[in-house]
């Protein structure tokens, strides 16, 4: 394995991890008084079209993030035990 494809696959699993974490939170919004903001974004997100939310998912997995956000994900999944 080179090094570029070494560290594509780990921004695959990081980016793929942080999405799939970020639309569970938006579509669930639970607990017993979860955060205002994250009341607000189920709201937002319950009212998209099924067509909306697939395009929602596809720019949050192709877009390209600053190297540093990357370095900082996988810094985050590397201390909680993910890599």
């Amino acid at each position: 394995m080179t090094p570029e494809e070494f560290v594509n696959a780990l921004r695959e699993i990081v980016l793929t991890r942080a999405v799939d974490s970020t639309l569970s939170s938006i579509e669930s919004a639970s607990g017993r008084r979860p955060r205002r903001e994250l009341v607000e974004a189920n709201a937002w997100y319950q009212g998209l079209s099924d067509e909306d939310r697939a395009q929602l998912l596809l720019g949050a997995v192709t877009s390209e993030e600053e190297p540093t956000e990357v370095l900082g994900d996988i810094g985050e999944a590397l201390l909680e035990g993910g890599l």
